[in-house]
């Protein structure tokens, strides 16, 4: 049987991903699979406050949440430090507001789950690939401008995977570009992504010609180097050279 990690990062208001997430955990439960842990992240870390509430008419996928953790004994881990953007003090009442059920975790026990597993199903995010991974790489997508909250959530996880030696993967599509482009104000989001090549000798940055073009940037413009891929280079590290491939 394989083993899956499930990471949730919509928001609880995206009810049709939220139900999409539940439904396929409830798959994989009902097939005798492994599901290690549910995390919740960026905005999923909502689903761990205990005054949440769902308007009338729509399924209540906090509860439904819990009372699929306690069938199968799966564990819901909350994101401790995000939570606490987003007004959610991951620990019990009256210290926090973090529902019962809910486990207040961080990135490390995160990325060691993550190493273990077979599959990382995300919310909403990438499918899995069809064909068998050979490597053992971690490859981080990013697609959205640097005011972006994922921007900063997919770096500190990336921070967290460098740490922690695992190999990974940073590739920037799309709007993600910018997030390398050297900031033009005091206002930087993004300024820890220095830690990377100055503390821990990261230079796995990714990028392909046309997304440069199409962001009018060129290489000399990054505040970090980038290795320029072409189409099927890229399809090669995330299709197939990559354990995990997690978008932000």
């Amino acid at each position: 049987m394989a083993s899956y990690l499930l990471l949730v990062q919509a928001n609880p208001d995206d009810i049709t991903t939220g139900l999409q997430a539940l439904e396929q955990a409830q798959q994989l439960a009902s097939q005798g699979e492994t599901i290690a842990q549910v995390f919740f992240y960026g905005q999923g870390v909502l689903y761990a406050n205990r005054f949440l509430s769902f308007p009338s008419g729509l399924p209540n996928l906090q509860a439904a949440w819990l009372k699929f953790s306690q069938q199968h004994n799966v564990p819901l881990v909350v994101c401790a430090t995000v939570a606490s953007q987003y007004g959610v003090e991951a620990l019990p009442p009256p210290a926090g507001n973090l529902a019962e059920g809910f486990h207040a975790g961080g990135l490390t026990e995160f990325m060691a789950t993550l190493v273990s597993t077979d599959t990382l199903l995300q919310y909403p995010g990438l499918k899995p690939t069809a064909t068998a991974p050979s490597g053992d790489t971690i490859s981080f997508i990013y697609n959205q401008p640097p005011l972006h909250a994922s921007a900063r959530h997919g770096l500190d996880m990336l921070l967290m995977a460098v740490s922690l030696d695992q190999p990974a993967a940073a590739v920037f599509v799309g709007e993600g570009i910018c997030q390398l482009a050297a900031p033009k104000t005091d206002l930087d989001p993004l300024k820890k992504m220095t830690m990377l090549p100055d503390i821990f000798d990261f230079e796995s940055f990714y990028t392909t010609a046309d997304t440069l073009k199409q962001a009018g940037l060129k290489p000399e413009q990054l505040r970090l180097p980038v290795t320029i891929l072409t189409a099927a280079e890229l399809e090669q590290l995330v299709g197939h050279d990559s354990k995990h491939v997690v978008r932000f």
